[in-house]
């Protein structure tokens, strides 16, 4: 059995205040999958689970590895001893990227193993597994559009189209990711939350159809942080405008920026340009429904 596991990105990310009995940051986000995945393969074996990543040394292959703790925590629910599995794991998303490329491989598990081992569990326990593996999981067992609510963890299905985004995705040569943690420490809380209202308006440009209103309300808080700590990404966001991009965006909490352009023959000249500087960049599009 094989299957593709998709990347997304946040179209918005909105960051609520923190209440006292909050255990994270209350989050707003809707997001889409794009043109970028890794492929799964499961082949059935008796009581073993293996996981063999490519290419080689790139990430663990053990219960380090969402994809085996995914695996695990369906075969502990399965109360099956003899079930076991050999997954291979082709990684093209490219890691701590902000396109949630392990949430979504840990989801492709759930969903492939729940058929390959024939069993019976409920939508509502499946996503219970999901949302302990990490809070992404639960939306790649969404729709490919969806609002997500509470710490970005309870997904909302939305029956909405979006139309063909393409994309040049862009990330620093010398800045390295911090980690999501790093990111609300170092958030200026009063400099948040204040364009929720853009998620209503995207909404109902997507249902629509009006690409300039879409891109005119795509948002990221994030980006209140990022362009403060990491200069190169306001560098970044410049040559994408430079090379005709329509709009700019911060890809999850970081630290590729999101060129939006109107086609491909537009889009492609401008990955051709900027990878001579920017040899980290991908050409993609938004995934049809």
């Amino acid at each position: 059995m094989k299957t593709k596991a998709f990347a997304k990105i946040n179209l918005n990310l909105h960051i609520h205040p923190k209440k006292i009995d909050d255990q994270f940051t209350p989050l707003t986000l809707i997001n889409h999958q794009i043109n970028i995945y890794d492929t799964l393969e499961f082949i059935n074996q008796s009581k073993k689970i293996e996981l063999i990543c490519c290419p080689k040394n790139i990430l663990p292959q053990n219960e380090d590895n969402l994809v085996y703790q995914a695996a695990l925590k369906l075969k502990e629910f399965a109360q099956n001893p003899s079930l076991g599995v050999k997954i291979i794991l082709t990684k093209n998303i490219p890691i701590t990227a902000g396109m949630a490329g392990g949430s979504s491989d840990a989801a492709a598990t759930l969903k492939s193993l729940t058929k390959l081992w024939h069993l019976k569990i409920s939508q509502l326990k499946l996503l219970e597994i999901a949302s302990s593996l990490g809070k992404d999981v639960p939306y790649f067992l969404s729709s490919n559009l969806c609002k997500l609510t509470r710490y970005g963890d309870v997904p909302q299905k939305l029956k909405l189209k979006l139309p063909r985004l393409y994309l040049v995705i862009v990330y620093p040569n010398n800045s390295q990711k911090p980690s999501t943690g790093w990111m609300f420490q170092h958030l200026d809380f009063s400099l948040v939350n204040k364009n929720v209202s853009k998620s209503t308006l995207l909404l109902k440009a997507i249902k629509s159809g009006h690409k300039n209103e879409i891109l005119d309300n795509l948002h990221n808080d994030f980006e209140t942080i990022v362009f403060k700590y990491f200069p190169e990404t306001q560098k970044i966001v410049d040559d994408l405008l430079l090379q005709g991009a329509q709009k700019t965006l911060l890809s999850g909490s970081g630290l590729g920026i999101i060129g939006f352009f109107k086609s491909q023959s537009l889009a492609t000249p401008a990955y051709i340009n900027l990878k001579k500087s920017y040899p980290k960049i991908f050409l993609t599009s938004s995934r049809a429904h």
